[in-house]
């Protein structure tokens, strides 16, 4: 019975632990990133990401995701995207394009804006296929 009880509490223990794990990943995902013109670093799909741009001249906004690891087939996971304004005002949404990667595109006023990502996976998971990265041109 001894084995069974420290087997049973060891169990507990590991899932508490990955519980935290996730918490901690679930709160890291809100943070805001700052988002330049160019290639983002890799995110993974799960979560919120939020990311703040600086527009300093009236422009077009366009904001690509792209897998960083693309496969043959569909996509494991689909993205979408807000951007909001400096009132948290919802100004643009983005569309689907191929592979479950999303598209904005939005002509924006100079100005603070804040670009807000959720992804989930749509099926199982392959190592790297659950990351992401954002080509911006603002």
């Amino acid at each position: 019975m001894s084995h069974i009880s420290v087997w049973i509490k060891s169990i507990a223990i590991s899932a508490f632990t990955l519980n935290l794990i996730g918490q901690a990943s679930a709160n890291n995902s809100t943070n805001e990133l700052s988002l330049d013109s160019g290639t983002s670093a890799p995110q993974t799909v799960f979560g919120k990401h939020r990311h703040v741009l600086e527009v300093e001249r009236a422009s077009n906004i366009t904001i690509r995701s792209q897998e960083l690891f693309p496969t043959n087939g569909a996509s494991h996971f689909q993205l979408k995207a807000v951007l909001l304004d400096a009132h948290s005002h919802m100004v643009a949404s983005s569309h689907s394009i191929k592979g479950g990667n999303m598209e904005l595109n939005h002509p924006a006023q100079p100005g603070t804006y804040t670009l807000v990502v959720n992804g989930h996976m749509r099926s199982a998971k392959r190592e790297g296929s659950e990351q992401y990265i954002l080509e911006s041109n603002l």
